[in-house]
């Protein structure tokens, strides 16, 4: 397999529970710990290193982020329009 695609299983399969975590960590209402045994984990203490490793930020983190409205624009235009100024830059 790697001399076909350049990759180990290892990279293949760690991709996979990369993206069945996201998955189940936007969708559902599982524990981490039930997550991580899903995915063939020995605990959640592995999970959590194994994700913040691939993804930047810890499952949880991940959760709350997906589960978040989006938030407003910093600045958006006033309701009236721009000022003259704007239109002849």
């Amino acid at each position: 397999m790697g001399r076909t695609t350049g990759h180990t299983p290892a990279y293949w399969i760690a991709g996979f529970r990369l993206r069945e975590a996201n998955v189940l960590l936007r969708s559902t209402d599982l524990s981490v710990t039930e997550i991580s045994e899903l995915l063939g984990f020995a605990s959640p203490s592995p999970f959590a290193r194994f994700y913040r490793r691939m993804s930047g930020s810890s499952p949880l983190e991940a959760r709350k982020a997906a589960r978040c409205p989006p938030q407003e624009p910093l600045f958006s235009p006033p309701a009236f329009g721009y000022p003259d100024f704007f239109v002849y830059l």
